[in-house]
């Protein structure tokens, strides 16, 4: 049963270690929740197995035999199967998040802070970009580069971009960090074309590390926040209710705002406000 628990273990952790090329050893924490699953699995199977094996030999002492050969046929399967499984997961994020974060970061580290860097997913959070920013400016005394997700930068003003400010984006295809300037700011002028001061309310509230909100008037359309560590730079976007009351972080700072996307393709902002979720915040707000 040692045995076979070791190799279910192994074909399971034994991938991950591939990750490392994109990841540092302080990272595998990042892998937690698939210790426990594999840990109970292989313990329910190494179990089951034994219980099997006891059973076994108490056939053979009673004069029953049974096909032995089948079940180690069957522990050899599994032990493929779990570690088929491991390695696709490894592949797939290995190319849909850890390879482009890993990218980010490094050229994050290595760039100059006169640049703007296109997120390819609303995640990591705000911290991921608060330590490289620390981290950077006490190994180099730089500043990391900009950062934001999509094309929600400079919202107040969307027509002002700061000269031969170049744009960057990890590029899935090239799976390198590419300049994509004039595709960026094409988008970009097409979205804020749609951008208009349409009615728009905001009641948020936060208390004792718990946050919740009201946004209206409509119950049509599409709500959403943007988070960022920079003034005017959000780097996460996510769709949101009308509604919301949630449990947060309390130590978590970050600029905040509101959109609001009618059914015709229009949009509307809020101001942008700092929220610091470890103290008491209430905020109405109405345009």
């Amino acid at each position: 049963m040692f045995f076979f628990f070791a190799a279910l273990a192994a074909s399971v952790y034994a991938p991950i270690f591939s990750l490392f090329n994109d990841f540092s050893i302080r990272n595998f924490i990042t892998c937690r929740y698939m210790f426990p699953f594999a840990v109970s699995f292989g313990s329910a199977v190494s179990s089951a197995l034994f219980f099997l094996s006891s059973r076994s030999r108490q056939d053979e002492k009673a004069g029953r035999r049974r096909p032995s050969h089948w079940a180690v046929v069957f522990c050899l399967f599994l032990v493929a199967l779990v570690s088929a499984s491991s390695y696709r997961w490894v592949f797939a994020q290995r190319n849909t998040f850890t390879g482009p974060a890993a990218a980010e970061g490094r050229f994050l580290m290595n760039t100059a802070a006169d640049v703007l860097m296109v997120k390819t997913h609303p995640y990591p959070g705000n911290n991921y970009y608060e330590n490289l920013d620390f981290f950077k400016r006490l190994r180099k005394g730089q500043a990391i580069p900009n950062v934001v997700y999509d094309v929600f930068a400079h919202i107040d003003d969307p027509m002002v971009w700061p000269a031969r400010m170049p744009v960057y984006r990890y590029s899935v295809d090239e799976r390198r960090i590419v300049e994509v300037t004039g595709d960026f700011l094409k988008r970009r002028a097409e979205y804020f074309s749609r951008t208009r001061k349409l009615p728009f309310s905001v009641k948020l509230r936060v208390r004792d590390g718990a946050v919740s909100y009201d946004l209206g008037p409509s119950d049509r359309g599409r709500y959403f926040a943007l988070l960022g560590y920079r003034p005017g730079l959000y780097c996460l976007v996510g769709d949101s209710g009308q509604k919301m009351y949630r449990r947060v972080f309390t130590s978590l700072k970050t600029f905040l705002r509101f959109g609001w996307e009618s059914p015709e393709g229009w949009v509307t902002f809020s101001p942008e406000w700092f929220v610091d979720f470890s103290k008491q915040r209430e905020i109405v707000w109405e345009q």
